[in-house]
């Protein structure tokens, strides 16, 4: 029997699509990847192109209809985070926020984040001035809040986490001008993990140039992203390829530009970083540590 086409409209019926037929995104399938290319494949967004590696290529608009630069971001988010109020984002399925945040801080302790940070801590005669971007259901805040002079961003703020005013919430994407110009050479780390990945190229290299500006010289950028390298970019990690080869990040069908290797420390270095920790995981799960010149 032939197999009839899907076809959302909007992001809100993809969300809802996931949201009727599991629990979190991640239950999809045993092989997240494989089902990510299915529901591609049912809404005739792309091709197979290598069955062995599970390789999808898709077209143009399968790119651009919910691209972070077409849509509402907030909407979007806030949306995905009504319908999924304990999902994490690293992959992991929580029954609780508390076990979101344990999840969420473990990738930080991994590549040691958290080494880092409290060793800077250590060094400081005072508090650090401390700045995040998606601060998500609050792990890292819950970790320093009393130990540094936090600010935080994003789209939503949970229920559970209205009571702190420098939770800020964004309307769209980009750190707002007022918070912007205040913390012009202000802060002593910008820390930005298990976010830029969902962000466009545009928006991504927009957050990288606000906070080199924001940070104090000798100042870090704690980040994390999807990274396309020489020696992983012909690997099975990569699902869903553009017709142009390049490699996209996928996330409740919302497809998302990777930087190459190349692109990244090009930028780095324009910006005025150096880098000082870089370390992948899973082959193709980039972790640094910028500290601006």
């Amino acid at each position: 029997m032939e197999q009839r086409l899907l076809k959302f409209n909007d992001f809100k019926e993809c969300i809802d699509f996931y949201h009727k037929h599991r629990k979190t995104e991640y239950e999809i399938s045993n092989n997240i990847k494989t089902a990510h290319n299915h529901l591609l494949l049912l809404q005739g967004l792309g091709k197979i192109v290598d069955e062995k590696k599970s390789r999808m290529e898709v077209d143009d608009f399968a790119v651009e209809r919910f691209h972070p630069n077409k849509i509402d971001n907030k909407e979007f988010w806030t949306y995905a985070k009504q319908k999924f109020p304990k999902f994490s984002v690293c992959g992991g399925k929580s029954k609780t926020i508390k076990h979101c945040n344990e999840l969420t801080l473990g990738m930080a302790k991994l590549p040691g984040f958290i080494d880092f940070i409290n060793k800077r801590i250590s060094e400081s005669p005072e508090k650090l001035n401390f700045f995040e971007i998606g601060y998500g259901h609050g792990n890292i805040f819950f970790e320093y809040k009393d130990k540094v002079n936090y600010t935080g961003i994003d789209y939503y703020k949970i229920s559970s986490l209205k009571k702190y005013k420098n939770l800020l919430t964004i309307e769209k994407s980009g750190i707002p001008s007022d918070i912007y110009t205040q913390g012009y050479d202000k802060y002593d780390i910008v820390y930005s993990v298990n976010v830029l990945q969902h962000c466009s190229f545009q928006d991504r290299w927009s957050y990288l140039a606000q906070a080199s500006n924001m940070l104090k010289s000798g100042g870090h950028f704690i980040g994390s992203s999807f990274l396309v390298t020489e020696e992983n970019k012909d690997t099975d990690v990569w699902g869903v390829v553009g017709k142009d080869d390049r490699r996209y990040c996928h996330f409740f069908n919302q497809l998302t530009e990777v930087d190459t290797h190349r692109e990244f420390s090009i930028l780095a270095d324009r910006l005025g970083f150096d880098v000082e920790l870089a370390s992948m995981c899973n082959v193709n799960y980039f972790f640094f540590i910028l500290k601006k010149r």
